[in-house]
């Protein structure tokens, strides 16, 4: 009897403990997300982000966490090997990439959204029903059609039960990504959580205060460039690859009608694509430095442009409308 009352006490308290809410760390946090992404033509991408924290920001009068840190993309045409990346590197210097803030009462995160100004709503922890719809969120893609098909606590490297939550399909999925207390979405902290297809994301690894918290490596499905090692702290600081990189300036940014591309490498040919990877505009140009390409009456929004070098290199670029 005595045994059944210890073994009822800790089963109450290991509850507890994991219906405590853990919120994400707010400093000292590193982590490093990828995106395997297919545009038009057979063309794929793997784009690689080492995030850690940098200054806050006020926007609207309230206070936001900032990550930032470079890309690395590494492009595979026709279907080609993902390990070999055949088809060149393009290096993106540091920028902020994530712009957030924590509700921890609520058990919500915000994310500032660029195109629209505003904040969204990117998880929201105290809505999780196993059976139900993942909530409607700035990163859920495929709402309604994403559900909640279990509910556990994982111990993570950090000694800790985090909360757990594993998303899927259908009912008889059995999930595709978990959702981590204190972590986010095994599909990147703030990626898009969709169901896999020919675009997918993962989280590869993430330390607080250089320690190791959660290890995605292992199930990152051929995202893992080479050139990553799996210490999240020795990638923040991955040397720009200055022998290789291009020089290409866009302006003006936003864009009234005509975009203008100067270059260090002679240009071969420009395509512009909206933000899902459907190509809108393409143009060839004879070999040279400087070109232009008119966005004619295009509605306003953000779009990819990409710069093909007549040496098989290539540069993407972001440009608004």
């Amino acid at each position: 009897m005595k045994m059944l009352c210890a073994l009822i006490l800790i089963m109450m308290s290991s509850n507890i403990l994991a219906q405590t809410y853990m919120p994400f760390p707010d400093s000292n946090a590193v982590l490093i997300q990828a995106k395997f992404r297919y545009w038009a033509n057979h063309e794929h991408e793997t784009v690689t982000d080492p995030l850690s924290f940098g200054n806050d920001s006020i926007l609207g009068g309230i206070s936001y966490h900032t990550l930032h840190g470079h890309s690395i993309v590494d492009w595979v045409d026709n279907w080609g090997n993902q390990q070999t990346y055949q088809s060149g590197t393009d290096f993106h210097p540091d920028g902020i990439k994530v712009i957030f803030r924590q509700d921890t009462q609520n058990k919500l995160i915000y994310q500032w959204d660029i195109n629209t100004n505003q904040e969204e709503v990117l998880y929201d922890f105290d809505n999780l029903v196993v059976g139900q719809p993942y909530p409607q969120t700035l990163n859920n893609m495929d709402y309604p059609q994403i559900l909640v098909m279990a509910y556990d606590s994982v111990l993570l490297n950090d000694g800790l039960y985090h909360e757990r939550w594993v998303l899927g399909s259908n009912p008889m999925d059995s999930g595709f990504v978990s959702i981590i207390e204190g972590m986010g979405s095994t599909m990147g902290f703030n990626l898009p959580i969709a169901i896999p297809f020919e675009q997918s994301s993962s989280t590869l690894c993430f330390t607080i205060d250089g320690n190791s918290v959660f290890d995605g490596w292992a199930d990152a499905g051929g995202l893992i460039p080479p050139r990553y090692s799996e210490n999240c702290e020795a990638n923040v600081n991955v040397t720009e690859l200055a022998g290789n990189l291009l020089d290409v300036s866009v302006w003006p940014n936003p864009v009234v009608g005509i975009v203008n591309i100067k270059s260090s490498e002679r240009i071969e040919k420009l395509v512009l694509y909206d933000l899902i990877g459907h190509q809108i505009l393409e143009q060839k140009v004879q070999s040279v430095l400087n070109s232009e390409l008119s966005l004619g009456d295009l509605p306003a929004g953000n779009y990819i442009l990409k710069v093909y070098m007549e040496n098989n290199q290539r540069i993407t670029k972001r440009v608004v409308r």
